[in-house]
This record gives structure tokens, C-alpha cells and sequence, in this order.
């Protein structure tokens, strides 16, 4: 899902894939976000306080997190701030098979 430069708006719900958010684009996360996602330089993302964004991110812009981040973040200029309550989830290792005893 691609917000396009000047655009607004707010995910509701829930989005399973890729999430673009071009410069000068904003965007309210008040549901889910699971995949990668891109904030471009001049773009918002705010994330509400039930508000999840999921997955690895790349933000050259900025994320105003109130929920829950998880995932990998790369800061490419931009900046991520958890506030009034916002958090880091952290990543679950689990595996799918036992390792085998010697």
C-alpha cells in the first residue's frame, strides 16, 4: 500500500504487505500494520495507542508511536519517538524442530 506525496490517511483494521509512505504523506495507524514498511523523508506516521506496526522499517521521515513497535528499525535520517505510553515489542525466537542430541 503506497500513501502518495501530499496525501492523508488513517489504517483501520488490518494490513498484511509492503506500506509506502511518500514525503510529505501522512498516516494514522489506529489498527495493524504487518510488513515492511518505508517513511520517506517529510512523511508522519503516527501509530495510536492500539495502534501495531509490525515488521521491518526504514524511516527517513518521522514515527510518532503511542502502541506498539516490532521489528528491525533503520533510522535513515528520520526519527522514531515512543511516547505517552508507546513500546518496543520484542522479537519471539522460536523453533519449528527439535535439535537433535548427540
Amino acid at each position: 500500500m503506497t500513501f502518495y506525496p501530499g496525501s492523508t490517511g488513517h489504517l483501520v483494521g488490518e494490513h498484511l504487505g509492503p506500506l509506502h509512505v511518500a514525503e510529505g504523506a501522512r498516516l494514522d495507524v489506529e489498527g495493524l500494520q504487518n510488513g515492511p514498511t518505508e517513511v520517506a523523508a517529510g512523511a508522519v506516521v503516527k501509530v495510536a495507542a492500539l495502534g501495531r506496526l509490525a515488521g521491518s522499517s526504514r524511516v527517513a521521515g518521522v514515527v510518532e508511536n503511542r502502541g506498539v513497535r516490532a521489528g528491525n528499525t533503520v533510522l535513515a535520517g528520520g526519527e522514531v519517538q515512543d511516547i505517552e505510553g508507546g513500546g518496543i515489542e520484542a522479537p519471539v525466537i522460536s523453533r519449528s524442530a527439535s535439535p537433535r542430541e548427540s
